[in-house]
């Protein structure tokens, strides 16, 4: 089975512009959908970002809830109305995923944090019918604990092909024990020596061919999402990663 390539998406905090320049950034490089954040609802009116991203060939296709990161989940009714602040405008822009980061103040570190965490995904699900996901640090035990305490089949976990290495983890393995329940889009992004996403993609440390491999023995049919910062490295390097996933995905 080939992996699928018809398209790819990029993360709109980490793009050197946002909101609707953001949009003609994608378009300018032949990108197909972006994942905005918390951060960028208040930027544009909901309405207009998205006829603007429609009028340029641009899926909004995932909204993630990064204000948890700095929120967190330990006072439980701040962090139910900072997702149903995001909810209101993801359910607005039409967004088919929102997810849960679990870093920063929301990263989960014990049965408590991830019983909040379950909790919040369930609200979730309760008031959208987007696909809920939780990109986290766990590894594969303790994320199907995580979905068994959710119990709802429509929660899924978005994968990122770095993430598992900064946990110490091995991202192939988790390919190969999760990948049943991985959101319909990977996140994409390598780095050298502890630090994230700025190496170009599959020349870092992060095993990036191996895992798009794992990927394609697994069955894998989503999309996806080059999380590298390129507010520092420039436009020309997303270019570049588009060349390098090319190579990995085949046509």
């Amino acid at each position: 089975m080939q992996l699928r390539r018809d398209g790819y998406g990029v993360t709109a905090w980490t793009l050197p512009r946002r909101g609707r320049a953001a949009l003609a950034l994608c378009a300018a490089r032949g990108l197909r959908h972006i994942h905005i954040g918390s951060e960028d609802a208040a930027l544009d009116d909901a309405a207009e970002f998205a006829a603007h991203a429609a009028d340029l060939g641009i899926e909004v296709a995932g909204y993630g809830v990064r204000e948890l990161e700095r929120v967190g989940i330990h006072d439980m009714d701040r962090a139910i109305a900072v997702l149903d602040a995001a909810l209101s405008t993801a359910n607005e822009l039409k967004v088919p995923l929102i997810y849960l980061p679990s870093f920063g103040a929301s990263e989960i570190r014990d049965s408590s944090s991830l019983e909040r965490t379950a909790r919040l995904i369930s609200h979730c699900l309760g008031a959208t019918d987007a696909i809920v996901a939780t990109e986290n640090t766990l590894d594969a035990e303790l994320n199907r604990t995580l979905f068994s305490f959710v119990g709802d089949p429509r929660a899924r976990l978005l994968f990122d092909t770095q993430n598992p290495c900064l946990a110490g983890l091995d991202p192939v393995a988790l390919v190969h024990d999760l990948g049943d329940l991985f959101a319909p889009t990977v996140h994409v992004k390598d780095g050298v020596d502890g630090g994230e996403g700025n190496a170009a993609i599959a020349q870092g440390a992060a095993g990036v061919s191996a895992t798009l491999e794992a990927l394609r023995v697994v069955g894998y049919l989503g999309g996806f999402t080059l999380e590298t910062d390129y507010r520092s490295l420039g436009m020309d390097r997303v270019s570049a990663d588009i060349a390098a996933l090319d190579t990995l995905v085949p046509a």
